[in-house]
């Protein structure tokens, strides 16, 4: 090890460890489930969280996102076995065939994503924050 190298670690001071917020630890939730999670994938579940039984398209909208993108989120976070899904395909999103129109499909939460909603909310009730 060189003096510079050593100095510097030497000069460094060692920051506390701090508690995870309430966001952290909902990211923490989703990194746990895949750690290639995307935003988009987050924000989309969430969103149906907020909102099941929504169509894809009204998913979209509501999400910020354009249809495209919206379900290649939700084709992510549906199940390994459907035949449209996409890696990591988590299971956590179910589409129902029916709808207002004959290609509507319909959104809802799989049992797996219902604990997950579950989980993020229990966080969300206990509202820890950082303090500085």
């Amino acid at each position: 090890m060189s003096i510079e190298v050593e100095v510097l670690t030497e000069a460094a001071p060692a920051l506390p460890a701090r508690r995870r917020d309430v966001v952290l630890a909902a990211l923490e939730v989703f990194r746990g489930l895949d750690v290639g999670i995307t935003t988009n994938n987050m924000v989309t579940f969430l969103y149906l969280c907020e909102n099941e039984g929504v169509s894809v398209t009204e998913l979209a909208t509501l999400a910020g996102l354009n249809p495209a993108t919206a379900s290649r989120s939700i084709r992510s976070l549906a199940a390994p076995g459907a035949r449209w899904s996409l890696p990591p395909s988590l299971g956590l999103i179910e589409v129902l065939g029916y709808g207002a129109s004959r290609n509507s499909k319909t959104l809802r939460l799989t049992p797996a994503g219902a604990e997950i909603r579950d989980r993020i909310n229990a966080l969300i009730e206990t509202g820890v924050r950082i303090e500085a």
